[in-house]
């Protein structure tokens, strides 16, 4: 990989402390943004998936309620 596609650049190392100093990228630091996002959208979408269920769930039983409601009193 060229330089400009690492997510971490290697920058030194230090032979006497064996020792290296990685840093992260601008890709890097654009990767991992995504991921928070990506993973903020999922919660979202599992948030509003059980919204729509209880909706609809809600709107059944009032559906059947107002079912029998209407045969009973007739």
């Amino acid at each position: 990989m060229s330089p400009g596609e690492n997510l971490i650049d290697h920058l030194s190392y230090n032979g006497n402390e064996n020792s290296h100093l990685f840093v992260i990228s601008a890709k890097g630091t654009s990767a991992a943004i995504d991921y928070l996002n990506l993973k903020e959208v999922e919660k979202s979408s599992k948030r509003a998936e059980l919204i729509a269920i209880t909706a609809i769930i809600i709107g059944i039983i009032v559906g059947l309620a107002q079912i029998l409601v209407t045969i009973c009193c007739k």
